[in-house]
């Protein structure tokens, strides 16, 4: 969604439509490319950690151009996100040098598989708020010669 010229995510998979006053919690829900695997093993063990996780995901998405474990069936995602603890890895294609320096990092980070590994919601928008001032001042200075 565009608003204003700034791009918002509006939706992570998790949107339900709400009927008879509330929302059934008990069901899973989530797009499971994105899911981290503290929610595989316990869909009702969400926390800021879960949401670091399937932010890690979109991240991997934007730099790449394609959704994490991309063209792997729903079984082996599981088993490689909750079971084995893989983290899905960059094609072969993408060219480290033209994504803005930190941010293959800072994907890598909220993509731990071990919820307390992931820095908290606070210090990954601190970081990508580094990053774009980075890229301001990368173009002024090209604008500027």
């Amino acid at each position: 969604m565009i608003h204003n010229r700034r791009s918002k995510i509006a939706d992570l998979g998790l949107a339900r439509i709400v009927t008879n006053g509330g929302v059934d919690a008990s069901k899973e829900s989530g797009t499971l490319i994105y899911m981290s695997p503290e929610q595989m093993e316990n869909g009702l063990a969400l926390t800021f950690a879960s949401d670091v996780y399937a932010f890690g995901g979109i991240m991997y998405f934007v730099i790449s151009g394609s959704n994490p474990w991309n063209g792997v069936a729903d079984t082996p995602v599981f088993a490689n996100v909750s079971v084995l603890k893989m983290k899905p890895t960059l094609p072969a294609g993408v060219e480290r040098k033209e994504v803005p320096h930190g941010l293959i990092e800072l994907m890598d980070q909220c993509l731990e598989s071990n919820a307390s590994d992931r820095p908290p919601i606070a210090s990954v928008l601190a970081e990508l708020q580094q990053i774009i001032s980075r890229l301001r001042s990368e173009v002024d200075v090209a604008v500027s010669q």
